[in-house]
This record gives C-alpha cells, structure tokens and sequence, in this order.
C-alpha cells in the first residue's frame, strides 16, 4: 500500500478510543497519520501521542508539529480556539 495521510480528530472521547484508531490504522498499512485537535483536547492529542510511543508502537517518529487557532462561527460572533496537528509516521 502506498504512503497515505490519515487524519485522526481526537474530541471528547477517550485518550484509548484514539490510541486505538491510530494502532488500526497503521495495521492496516497507513504509514503516516495526522492527529488533530481544538481547544482542551490538544492535551489529549498529546496524550494519544505520548501512549503510542511509550506502550503500543516503539516505532513511532513526530514528523511534524503545527499551532494554530482556528476562527469558528459561535452564533453571533467569531470565536478563536487553538489547534494542533501532530504528524506521526511509523518505521
């Protein structure tokens, strides 16, 4: 299977919910993804991460880190929340 770019959004379940996503994934011969979170999940984003590399999959690598903070439409205004993009590839 050819390298392909997945994008896991981590939200309100949880962190094993994610961490078990991105193992499927992966077995299933995707060889990068990119965990992607907003607002308070960012931590969990980094947890999902973090779990990854300390028990499941030795092998994974942090390819790429991205902030940013996206303009979502709350009703009457604009509202700003940050966001991160965590790219992961395994070897």
């Amino acid at each position: 299977m050819d390298s392909q770019l997945d994008t896991i959004r981590v939200g309100k379940k949880e962190v094993w919910a994610y961490v078990t996503a991105c193992i499927t994934s992966f077995n299933s011969g995707c060889k990068e993804l990119t965990i992607r979170a907003r607002g308070s999940a960012i931590s969990k984003a980094v947890d999902v991460v973090n779990s990854l590399e300390r028990s499941f999959l030795r092998k994974v690598e942090v390819k790429e880190i991205k902030i940013s903070s996206d303009e979502l439409d709350d009703g009457n205004k604009k509202v700003w929340k940050s966001a991160i993009e965590i790219k992961i590839a395994v070897s």
